[in-house]
C-alpha cells in the first residue's frame, strides 16, 4: 500500500497485482479508501481507483458507508467506482447524489444512472431534464437515451426545442428511432448552429442503421424541405469530418433524387468512403434506377466500373440490356460487374446471354460467368452443357465439366469419365472433381484413372474423391500412392487415410513417417491423430528431437490426443523457441487435464512473449 505512493508507475502497477493476488480485501479494502485523501498524489489516488474497481462488488459496501465524507472529490471518485461496478443497490445512494451540493458529484450521478431501466430512475432523470439546472439537465438527457425507457420520448421531443439541450436530446432520439419523431428531427438541418446541424445528419444515419425503413425516412425528408431536399444535403458532401460525410451519403442515397448520383459517385475517389458511398448508390439505385445507365456516357474507367457494380447488385430486370451491351466492354472489370448483373437477374433471357460468352479469354470473366451459371443451374439444358464438352476451347470445356457436377446429371458419367482423359489438364481436374462429386462406390474405377494422371491437380481430385468412399477399395488405391512424386498429392493422400480409421490406414500412414519434405511430414503426424494407440504414440515422440521447428510442434499438438503426455510436452514449455511454447501451451490447454492445468499456471508468471501469455490467459481463464 505504502508503494502506491511512489512516483513510478511500474513500482505502483507491481504493487497493485501483489495486493491483488495475494491478500484478502477485507484486511485492505479501508487503506484504498484513505488513499483517494491524498490531494499531493494522483499517482497514489488512481492506483487506489483501480484497485477498488478491480475489486468489483466486494468494495462497493465500503465505498457506500464512506460516501458520507465531506471531501466533495472523494464523493466524486466513489460515485465513478460504484457507477462502474456497483449493481441495482447502489441505486438509492445515486439518486441521493444527484442533490449533492457539488456539481461534479451530481453530474456524474446522473451519468451512472444511465446503467439502470428503474421506474424510480427514469422519473428521477425526468424531473432533473424539467428542471432549470442545465449541468445536470445535460447527462440527464444523455441518460434517458442510454436507458431507452419510452416514456420519456415525449420530453426528449419538447427538449430539442431548448437550446442547450438540442444536442443531447437529437442523440437521445436517434437511440430510440421513433420515426413518429422525424419531423421534430428533420427541420432542424436548417439550425443555424453546425453543431445541431452536424448531429441531424448522425440522427438520421442511426434512424437508418437501425431499420427504420429508408424509403420512410427519405420521404418524411422531402416533405419538410421539398425540391430543397437534395441540394440541402449536399452542402455537407466536402465536411472536414469524415463521419458527417458518410452521414450525408447514406441520407443522399434514401433521397431518390437524381441529382445526387454524381456526387456520391465522385465521392468513390476516397478509399475511405468508397464502401459507404456504394451502399447509398445502391439505395439509389433501388429507387430510381432509371438515372444510372446515363451516368456510364462520360465516366471514367473506374467510376463505370463502380456504376456497374451497383447496377449488378440490384438485379433489375432492365438493366439487362446495358450489361448486354456491357460484354463488350474494353475495361475487364465492367465486363466482370455485367456478367454478375445478369447472373443475379438470373432469367432465361439472362441467361441465354451468358451462354453466348462461354469460352471468354479473360479469366475473371470466366471465374464469374462460371459462378452466374452456377447460381442459374436450374435453368440450364443439361444436354446442351454436355456438348460442351465438346467443344474445341478448353475454358468451355472445363466450365461445362464444373456445370455438371452442380448439376449432378447422373446420365452424363460417360462423358465426364471421357474428360478425364481431355488433353488440356484444367479440363480434367474439373471432370475428376465433378466426378468425385457425383460417384458411388460403383464409379472407383474413373478416380484410379486419376491417379495416374501426369498432372498432380488431376490426381489430388482423385485423391480426394476417394477419401469420400470409405471402402476397401479405395482405401487400397490410396495406399497405392503414398509414394507419389509430388508432395501435394502426398499431403492429400495422409490427409485422406485419416478418414479410414483401420490397421491398414495407420500402417500406410506409419510407412509415410519416413517423408523426407516437412510439408508432408506435418500433415501425415496431424492425420496420426486419428489413431490413438501407443505404437503411433512411441512413433509420433520420437519427432520431438526433429530438426525441423514446424515437424516438433506439430508432433507436440499431436500428443495432445494421446493419454499421458502431459509431462512430455510440459517439458517445451521451456523452450527457447516461442512458437514452440505456444504449441505446448495449446497442446496442455487440449487437453485439460488438472495435471495440465497445473503446469500452465507454473509458467504464466515467467512467460514474457505476449502471444504465448495471451495463450496461457485464455487457458487459464485470466
Amino acid at each position: 500500500l505504502k508503494s502506491f505512493e511512489d512516483e513510478s508507475w511500474r513500482v505502483r502497477k507491481t504493487a497493485l497485482g501483489i495486493l491483488l493476488e495475494d491478500y484478502e480485501p477485507r484486511q485492505y479494502l479501508d487503506k484504498l479508501i484513505e488513499l483517494l485523501y491524498l490531494e499531493d498524489n494522483a499517482g497514489a489516488r488512481n492506483t487506489a481507483i483501480e484497485a477498488l474497481v478491480a475489486l468489483g462488488e466486494k468494495a462497493v459496501p465500503p465505498l457506500m458507508d464512506a460516501f458520507k465524507t465531506e471531501n466533495r472529490d472523494v464523493r466524486k471518485f466513489i460515485i465513478d467506482i460504484l457507477g462502474e461496478v456497483g449493481g441495482k443497490e447502489v441505486i438509492p445512494l445515486l439518486l441521493d447524489a444527484i442533490r449533492d451540493e457539488d456539481d461534479n458529484v451530481r453530474a456524474s450521478a446522473v451519468e451512472y444512472l444511465g446503467k439502470f431501466r428503474e421506474a424510480s430512475v427514469v422519473k428521477a432523470l425526468m424531473e432533473l431534464v424539467r428542471g432549470d439546472d442545465l449541468w445536470i439537465a445535460y447527462p440527464a438527457v444523455d441518460a434517458l437515451g442510454r436507458i431507452g425507457d419510452r416514456d420519456a420520448i415525449s420530453l426528449l421531443r419538447e427538449s430539442l426545442k431548448r437550446r442547450a439541450l438540442t444536442e443531447p436530446a437529437l442523440r437521445a432520439l436517434s437511440a430510440f428511432s421513433d420515426p413518429e419523431t422525424l419531423p421534430d428531427i428533420i427541420p432542424l438541418i436548417n439550425d443555424r448552429r453546425r453543431s445541431i446541424q452536424e448531429e441531424v445528419l448522425r440522427t438520421l444515419e442511426r434512424f437508418y442503421r437501425n431499420g427504420v425503413d429508408g424509403t420512410l425516412i427519405g420521404n418524411s425528408i422531402k416533405e419538410f424541405l421539398g425540391d430543397d431536399a437534395c441540394q440541402t444535403f449536399l452542402r455537407f458532401i466536402e465536411h472536414e469530418d469524415r463521419s458527417v460525410r458518410e452521414s450525408t451519403a447514406i441520407i443522399l442515397g434514401l433521397l431518390a433524387d437524381p441529382r445526387a448520383a454524381t456526387p456520391l459517385l465522385d465521392m468513390t475517389d476516397d478509399e475511405q468512403l468508397r464502401d459507404v458511398a456504394v451502399r447509398a448508390l445502391s439505395d439509389l439505385c433501388r429507387s430510381m434506377p432509371q438515372a444510372f445507365p446515363p451516368l456510364l456516357d462520360d465516366a471514367p474507367a473506374e467510376k463505370r466500373a463502380v456504376v456497374v457494380q451497383v447496377m449488378a447488385e440490384n438485379s433489375i430486370p432492365a438493366f439487362r440490356d446495358v450489361f448486354r451491351r456491357l460484354l463488350d466492354d474494353r475495361d475487364g472489370h465492367v465486363v466482370v460487374q455485367a456478367v454478375r448483373g445478369l447472373g443475379r437477374i438470373c432469367d432465361e433471357e439472362s441467361v441465354s446471354i451468358l451462354k453466348g460468352i462461354i469460352g471468354h479469354p479473360y479469366r475473371d470473366v470466366q471465374e464469374e460467368l462460371l459462378a452466374s451459371l452456377v447460381r442459374c443451374n436450374e435453368l440450364l439444358e443439361t444436354t446442351e452443357v454436355v456438348e460442351w464438352l465438346k467443344d474445341d476451347n478448353a475454358s468451355v470445356r472445363k466450365t461445362a465439366a464444373i456445370l455438371l457436377g452442380v448439376l449432378d446429371y447422373d446420365d452424363a458419367l460417360p462423358e465426364l469419365g471421357l474428360a478425364i482423359r481431355d488433353p488440356d489438364p484444367g479440363v480434367r481436374t474439373a471432370a475428376m472433381r465433378s466426378l468425385s462429386h457425383m460417384l458411388g462406390a460403383s464409379g472407383i474405377r474413373y478416380l484410379r484413372i486419376g491417379l495416374t494422371d501426369e498432372s498432380p491437380e488431376v490426381r489430388v481430385a482423385a485423391v480426394n474423391g476417394l477419401a469420400k468412399l470409405d471402402t476397401e477399395d479405395a482405401l487400397t488405391a490410396l495406399l497405392m500412392i503414398t509414394d507419389d512424386p509430388d508432395e501435394g498429392v502426398r499431403a492429400e493422400v495422409a490427409q485422406a487415410l485419416s478418414n479410414y480409421r483401420d490397421k491398414r490406414a495407420k500402417e500406410g500412414l506409419l510407412r509415410m513417417l519416413d517423408e523426407r519434405n516437412g510439408f508432408v511430414l506435418t500433415r501425415v503426424i496431424e492425420a496420426l491423430r486419428e489413431f490413438p494407440h501407443e505404437d503411433v504414440q512411441e512413433r509420433i515422440t520420437r519427432f520431438l528431437k526433429a530438426e525441423d521447428q514446424e515437424v516438433r510442434r506439430t508432433a507436440i499438438l499431436s500428443l495432445s490426443c494421446f493419454k499421458g503426455t502431459e509431462e512430455t510436452i510440459g517439458s517445451f514449455l521451456f523452450s527457447d523457441d516461442w512458437a514452440t511454447r505456444l504449441s505446448a501451451v495449446r497442446a496442455l490447454r487440449r487437453i485439460g487435464t488438472e495435471r495440465a492445468m497445473e503446469l500452465l499456471e507454473s509458467v504464466y508468471e515467467i512467460e514474457e512473449d505476449i502471444t504465448v501469455r495471451r495463450e496461457l490467459e485464455g487457458a487459464l481463464s485470466v
